[in-house]
């Protein structure tokens, strides 16, 4: 799969919620016709896609507090747009891929930001706003980062 973006002021709106209680990352409002989710950790965090147009939407998913990693974390600068997702194959509505077993998650108390994937940028990544406070991190056509802003809460 490769990603691309498309730079633009309008992005998915709401805001990144961790539920403690859950384990989980939950964006509200959920947008509901997502039909396709790429994996993005080990965890069971998930890239959210509209499997009609193929864009990302935002994550959600399973991501124990207890495997992540304290860092200090700098978001990236970036730039607003949509993140656009280019299959091999046509995609199958109501299933998923695998893209990255193996990423970490970094957490940064402090400003609760959470980075899932590469926590260092270089000069050539493209930083892509997608959703209210999520950025997705491209080196050439590959994500390498999911970058988000998040709250706590101990149930919904």
């Amino acid at each position: 799969m490769l990603f691309s973006f498309q730079e633009s002021d309008e992005i998915y709106v709401g805001e990144l919620i961790y539920i403690i209680s859950e384990q989980t990352l939950f964006f509200e409002p959920f947008f509901t016709h997502a039909g396709f989710s790429i994996m993005i950790s080990g965890a069971y965090t998930s890239l959210d896609i509209d499997h009609i147009n193929c864009e990302a939407k935002h994550i959600s998913g399973c991501n124990p507090k207890h495997l992540w990693k304290n860092k200090g974390l700098n978001k990236p600068l970036s730039k607003r747009g949509k993140l656009l997702v280019q299959f091999e194959k046509k995609i199958i509505p109501g299933t998923g891929k695998d893209y990255a077993s193996d990423w970490k998650t970094y957490f940064d108390k402090s400003n609760s930001i959470i980075c899932i994937g590469d926590s260092v940028t270089i000069d050539s990544d493209v930083c892509i706003e997608f959703a209210s406070e999520i950025i997705a991190v491209l080196r050439g056509s590959n994500l390498v980062a999911v970058w988000a802003k998040i709250r706590e809460v101990e149930s919904l």
